[in-house]
């Protein structure tokens, strides 16, 4: 079971899929969204591994991304 849940929100800022995990930035629910989650999954049946989920902290100075 993960850890962490990913926040529901209506699109994605950005999206990349690689050989072993999944990052999603970014999207809108509501208000736009600054927390961005790294997805490990397993490459024999697709299941998830792991979630870790960072905020943005371009608002108090420190850029983590491009702020979407």
């Amino acid at each position: 079971m993960m850890q962490s849940q990913i926040t529901a929100r209506q699109g994605a800022g950005m999206c990349q899929i690689g050989p072993e995990e999944i990052v999603i930035v970014g999207g809108f629910n509501g208000k736009f969204l600054n927390d961005y989650y790294t997805l490990n999954y397993d490459t024999e049946n697709g299941e998830p591994k792991k979630v870790f989920k960072a905020e943005n902290l371009s608002m108090s100075g420190t850029f983590t991304l491009f702020p979407f």
